[in-house]
């Protein structure tokens, strides 16, 4: 039997597995909830220059500009619903 623990923050979801390996020892992976536009590109599995004409079309996913850097950053959560959405440029 595996144990799942889950600690979200704002930018990681780490999850803790207790493995039935001797001794028990817990691993660690962690999920990146926030991305670049190059990695939710890569996510989407769409050209970062798509989804940057996407977010000037204003028919892409949902995007934050913290501080106003000109880095937009995009949350996995955002990203799962543009696709759920039935956008015709993301894959599922």
């Amino acid at each position: 039997m595996s144990l799942f623990f889950l600690t979200i923050s704002n930018q990681y979801i780490k999850v803790w597995t207790n493995s039935n390996t001797k001794g028990g020892n817990m691993s660690e992976k962690s999920f990146k909830r926030y991305y670049t536009s190059e990695e939710a590109a890569k996510y989407l599995c769409i050209k970062e220059s798509r989804l940057r004409n996407l977010r000037y079309q204003k028919k892409g996913p949902n995007f934050y500009n913290p501080g106003g850097n000109g880095r937009p950053l995009y949350d996995r959560d955002d990203l799962d619903a543009w696709v759920k959405g039935g956008s015709p440029d993301a894959k599922e």
